[in-house]
């Protein structure tokens, strides 16, 4: 019984908590993603691969500026 609440009411309702969502979502797989890179970097200046290291920099910076 309870489970069928949220499907009473407005449906625009439901449409903006799937939006927000949604939202939220992307938020939370973009941060994964740069921290994913964030790790890379560090992984490859802790190895001395400068020049990968700089490509994963630029790549973030590339990342940050599309999320933002």
């Amino acid at each position: 019984v309870e489970a069928g609440w949220m499907f009473r009411g407005g449906e625009q309702g439901l449409d903006a908590s799937v939006e927000q969502s949604e939202s939220a979502n992307e938020d939370i797989l973009m941060f994964f993603f740069q921290l994913d890179l964030a790790t890379r970097v560090q992984c490859a200046l802790n190895m001395e691969e400068y020049d990968i290291a700089k490509q994963l920099r630029n790549k973030l910076s590339e990342v940050r500026l599309f999320g933002h």
